[in-house]
């Protein structure tokens, strides 16, 4: 049995006046997303929670079956040091550094007008630190990774902001901060850091003019997945916080030419490697980020655009492999990890639609796979997904498989949730 995981980041949304009052996931034409609603069922999950940051790492945690309660880090750095080739000791933090584009006291863009990997190698490793302590790694396009060694704060203590949920704000209020003497004397170290950066920055021709440290997080620590389920996973993705946690999880991932974690991602060789890891793993997990970077854009008709493409060039010819290779012998979950409202940029905790289809799904049908198609149906806690996903057992999404995910835990999808930090 083939097990297919699709986790299409920050697809789910509240209605826009741009798309008619529409959600993307309404708007757009998915033919291929509508045929398995029609042949499978839809749920709700719970994959953000009162007490951690409503984000992807979070939510990816949860829905590759890990609590995040327990193996959450903190921040997504710690992971993109893992993808960068690093460890971290007792001790160290990682924080995301991105290269911005301020202008006028303000973050203009967060992603430094789409800066490409090269150029913004260029920009990483030319840049001296200035202290020994200070380790940074180039990651992909404007996202990267600074390492503060022995720095002995508990990333709680520090306050620090995602540029990605502050576009258009001024960025003085927003910078570092410690709730501790401890934390005051780092955060006044990064302050320092992002302030030489501007002068460094300037004399290049991109469009970054400062590097952003945010997501600070300590050492993940996770059992592997196989010793954890019992089956070998692989994970398609181009995110560098997704490729470090499969490192931590010792599930196979490689680096795709061209899979940039953005707008501009090669869906055809995303598609190539599923097909590849499918002929010797048991269950794949594939990640498509280009919709939550949309809504972060605030462009909800990009955001419509992506969904359609996604369900033309990766969705549709993914199943009709698996219809013809595995036959009667696979099973099919999509859904977001979150919600990223188009509206303002954020992320909002509310349980997102998931799509289940294949071998053993008790089919409940509906015409589309949209974020109210379902609004009855009993929410599954994220993490409790997985072991009933991979049951070869007949699938139901109604209270009885409720009850088994979740054993006896209740959503907390009416708890505030603060966002990514």
């Amino acid at each position: 049995m083939k097990h297919v995981m699709i986790c299409l980041d920050g697809m789910s949304d509240f209605p826009h006046p741009a798309l008619g009052d529409r959600t993307a996931m309404q708007a757009a034409r998915t033919p291929q997303l509508d045929a398995l609603a029609r042949r499978g069922a839809i749920g709700r999950a719970q994959t953000s929670f009162a007490t951690l940051p409503c984000g992807s790492p979070v939510a990816n945690l949860a829905i590759l079956g890990y609590d995040p309660h327990r193996y959450h880090p903190h921040g997504r750095s710690s992971f993109e040091a893992l993808a960068a080739g690093t460890r971290l000791r007792p001790g160290d933090l990682a924080f995301r550094c991105n290269l911005i584009e301020e202008k006028d006291g303000v973050i203009a863009d967060f992603t430094a007008g789409q800066i490409d990997t090269d150029a913004a190698s260029e920009l990483v490793w030319s840049y001296d630190t200035g202290d020994p302590k200070l380790e940074l790694y180039v990651g992909q396009q404007y996202r990267h990774c600074l390492i503060v060694r022995d720095a002995h704060v508990p990333p709680e203590e520090l306050v620090l902001a995602a540029p990605h949920c502050h576009q258009h704000e001024a960025t003085e209020p927003l910078l570092p901060r410690g709730t501790t003497p401890r934390a005051a004397m780092l955060a006044h170290t990064l302050r320092r850091f992002m302030a030489d950066s501007r002068r460094h920055l300037a004399r290049f021709p991109t469009r970054a003019s400062m590097f952003w440290l945010w997501s600070a997080a300590g050492r993940p620590l996770m059992p592997s997945f196989e010793d954890t389920f019992g089956k070998r996973a692989a994970l398609v993705c181009g995110l560098d916080f997704l490729k470090g946690i499969a490192i931590a999880a010792g599930i196979e991932t490689k680096n795709i030419a061209g899979a940039t974690g953005y707008i501009d991602t090669n869906l055809r060789a995303k598609l190539r490697f599923c097909v590849n890891y499918l002929r010797n793993y048991d269950v794949l997990y594939v990640h498509v980020n280009a919709l939550d970077e949309a809504a972060h854009m605030r462009d909800p008709v990009l955001k419509t655009r992506m969904l359609e493409r996604v369900d033309s060039e990766l969705l549709c010819p993914l199943v009709g492999y698996l219809e013809r290779a595995h036959v009667d012998a696979w099973r099919i979950m999509v859904l977001p990890d979150h919600y990223t409202l188009s509206l303002d940029g954020t992320h909002h905790p509310r349980p997102v639609p998931v799509l289940v289809a294949g071998t053993g799904i008790a089919a409940d049908p509906h015409a589309r796979f949209t974020e109210d198609a379902a609004p009855a149906a009993p929410i599954v806690i994220g993490q409790h997904m997985m072991e009933p996903f991979l049951d070869p057992r007949e699938l139901r999404w109604d209270a009885a498989f409720a009850i088994r995910a979740n054993r006896g835990e209740r959503p907390s999808a009416d708890e505030p949730v603060r966002l990514a930090q």
